[in-house]
């Protein structure tokens, strides 16, 4: 059970406690543990000012870094639901995985934010974000809510990034897939980190990337890895190429859908020449491969 996170704690705290519960009587039925600690994290959870100067705080978990700020087994095989209970300056908005329960003003100019994940995910796909957002919500696509998540001054670019090809993305692929599997899709710009992340529920895009051009192939590569990667993952980290690998070629069906078959073959040929081929793999047991399957 994770009570509460505080950036503002985790600024000023060097100290490093743990304590850890055990309900021994439950032993031989559903055992249940009570995990408290503080410190500041050695890698995972970064405080940092955006490109505009402002504080920032976001998660980069990929691939094992969760362990540095959740206590979790931190394997892609190992998935949970959670909830996050942050509490952070009252002037930040706060972004995570699932759905928002409520926004809790705690006085003292702190407010509480409890996001709630109701689909278990692994532990690297966890993910919060605290900033002064500009939060935008677009409507809907195929049943899905959307959101978008940009820093004031970027929240037009954030607008034209996100939000043309968010919506073409989601319809292509619960169509030619399935159902969406998480409770919303939210497009968020963090600092520091470069390209996207695909977390669930919750994409992170490296702020260089938010630009007044839609970014249709980025989109539909993170968007796509709701399905492969999140949903359908590995059983192990050996095989995380097989994420990047639909999420290549799923992309580019659904830029050839949005923009004609052309489009598919210059992303293909373009990939071809800066990956060239080294080889072929051969499978005798797909199944095998994933730790769940789409329904």
């Amino acid at each position: 059970m994770f009570e509460e996170f505080s950036p503002a704690k985790l600024l000023g705290s060097r100290c490093h406690e743990c304590e850890v519960f055990f309900d021994i009587e439950s032993v031989f039925y559903c055992p249940q543990f009570t995990v408290k600690y503080r410190g500041v994290p050695g890698a995972g959870l970064h405080i940092a000012k955006n490109k505009f100067g402002d504080h920032t705080l976001l998660s980069w978990n990929w691939p094992t870094l969760a362990r540095q700020w959740l206590p979790t087994i931190d394997h892609p095989s190992d998935k949970a639901t959670s909830e996050f209970l942050v509490t952070a300056p009252a002037k930040y908005q706060v972004v995570a995985n699932g759905l928002l329960q409520e926004e809790l003003d705690l006085g003292d100019g702190l407010g509480m934010t409890p996001w709630k994940r109701s689909v278990p995910i692994a532990s690297w796909l966890n993910n919060i974000g605290a900033a002064q957002f500009a939060a935008r919500h677009f409507g809907t696509a195929a049943g899905v809510a959307l959101q978008t998540w940009a820093f004031p001054r970027d929240r037009d670019n954030g607008i034209f990034t996100f939000e043309e090809p968010t919506r073409p993305a989601i319809e292509f692929f619960t169509s030619h897939i399935g159902p969406y599997p998480y409770e919303k899709l939210a497009d968020v710009q963090v600092a520091v980190m470069g390209g996207a992340m695909e977390h669930a529920s919750a994409i992170f895009f490296g702020e260089r990337g938010v630009t007044n051009r839609p970014a249709f192939g980025l989109l539909a590569h993170e968007i796509s890895q709701q399905w492969f990667g999140d949903s359908v993952t590995e059983k192990d980290w050996n095989d995380a190429w097989l994420s990047e690998g639909f999420a290549t070629y799923f992309a580019s069906l659904a830029s050839e859908f949005h923009a004609g078959p052309r489009c598919f073959c210059r992303r293909h040929a373009a990939f071809a020449h800066q990956h060239p081929r080294h080889g072929t793999f051969f499978f005798s047991a797909l199944s095998s491969l994933f730790s769940a399957s789409l329904r």
